[in-house]
């Protein structure tokens, strides 16, 4: 048997006085509108942290990510500025044209690399002398 009532029938939405909800000029009340937009929000946000909350329960996650993007931004602009810019053709902005023409970055890895094994090998003797001290 089929009901009078409107689909998506719920008795918080419907005004109690249905000659109300007939007399609208669209033939629905806004108030039925602004109430089921209250239900939503509500319903969405009821549990949600505000940033700082979500900051201090998951700091580790957080900093993480941070220093991953950061790392990852660095490391984009200088790939762009070592190796891709000189295989672009020259450009007319003076920016790019000066990072174009740098031939000090196209050095900088290749010769950082060398200092970066004697480091580590020094950082392993200082282990190794204070570890058997």
């Amino acid at each position: 048997m089929l009901s009078n009532k409107p689909l998506g029938f719920h008795p918080l939405l419907l005004p109690s006085d249905t000659q109300e909800f007939q007399k609208t000029k669209f033939g629905f009340n806004f108030k039925i509108l602004t109430r089921i937009w209250e239900l939503a929000v509500s319903y969405i946000y009821k549990d949600m942290p505000t940033i700082s909350q979500f900051i201090t329960a998951n700091e580790r996650v957080y900093w993480g990510g941070f220093f991953i993007i950061f790392g990852s931004t660095f490391f984009s602009a200088f790939l762009y500025t070592a190796v891709i810019s000189k295989l672009l053709p020259p450009s007319d902005n003076a920016i790019i044209f000066a990072i174009q023409n740098d031939r000090y970055y196209c050095f900088l890895v290749p010769l950082t690399l060398p200092v970066l094994v004697v480091a580590v090998y020094f950082y392993w003797l200082s282990m190794k002398m204070f570890k058997h001290a």
